[in-house]
């Protein structure tokens, strides 16, 4: 998820899916004209304090609670995650990273 200060990051980061694969399904979801105000939801994760004082920022979720009953709970163990989506979150990242990486060396 990303807002307006940080689509273009968002839009980066899904090509270097295109460079990298990933065997999760990946959605964006470009938050425009600032309604992330208006849906409290939007503003529930490590992203809303960059949000916050206008800087981009990224939000990555699983769905969180909508998706898993263990999250923040006591019985969200080790087990409980999805190590495969992780590893293609940290490509995405990777991938991103090196691309502008190179473009910043022309």
């Amino acid at each position: 998820m990303s807002n307006s200060k940080s689509n273009r990051i968002a839009s980066k980061v899904l090509r270097a899916v295109g460079t990298w694969g990933s065997r999760s399904p990946l959605v964006s979801l470009k938050v425009l004209c600032g309604l992330e105000k208006v849906f409290g939801d939007l503003l529930r994760s490590d992203h809303t304090p960059f949000w916050k004082a206008g800087l981009p920022a990224l939000m990555w979720t699983g769905a969180s609670n909508f998706r898993n009953p263990h999250y923040h709970r006591p019985s969200d163990l080790p087990e409980m995650l999805d190590y495969e989506a992780m590893a293609d979150v940290t490509k995405m990242v990777v991938g991103y990273l090196v691309g502008a990486k190179g473009r910043s060396e022309r």
